[in-house]
């Protein structure tokens, strides 16, 4: 045998035997991925919630995708509706306080008794965020506390992990 093919024989099995063990794992995962299934977290914040009587605030609410997968479907936020928690809603809010939110992407709708519902028709990109924001005005006649839920509607945006899709926030509250 010529030195030239001694030296190409290992190079050769080398390459044969990548190309058919090697490659065809790595095929697999590409037909395969990984499954990734969205998964929401919410935080609700109200940027002073100390109140002293009839006080003007700011309220945000942060729905992130926490699982690396964009969203799928429609997301739906609830916010507990009481009656010293004035607020309109204005969907052309692009800042609220300091804070950036994507009001033109969410709507809101009054009609529950019980809660405030926002949904959201587009994509949360895997790793991202849509904000909600508001000026509410609060009044109360008494001093105390009052707390507040805001929660993930169960599925919204192929979310199955409900563990993290509630959030509360605290106002104190009293009089000058």
């Amino acid at each position: 045998m010529k030195k030239g093919i001694q030296k190409f024989l290992p190079v050769a099995f080398l390459f044969i035997f990548m190309f058919s063990i090697c490659l065809p794992a790595q095929a697999a995962n590409i037909k395969n991925p990984p499954l990734l299934i969205p998964d929401l977290a919410c935080t609700f914040n109200i940027l002073s919630s100390i109140m002293d009587g009839n006080t003007f605030e700011f309220g945000i609410i942060d729905v992130y995708e926490v699982a690396g997968d964009a969203t799928v479907g429609t997301i739906t936020i609830r916010l507990e509706k009481d009656d010293n928690l004035d607020f309109v809603y204005d969907p052309s809010l692009a800042i609220a306080g300091l804070y950036i939110v994507n009001n033109a992407v969410w709507t809101y709708d009054d009609s529950d008794p019980d809660f405030h519902v926002f949904t959201l028709e587009d994509t949360i990109p895997a790793n991202g965020k849509s904000s909600i924001g508001f000026i509410f005005n609060y009044d109360t006649q008494e001093d105390g506390e009052v707390v507040y839920t805001v929660s993930i509607a169960s599925g919204s945006g192929g979310d199955t992990n409900e563990s993290n899709n509630v959030d509360v926030e605290a106002i104190t509250h009293f009089i000058k």
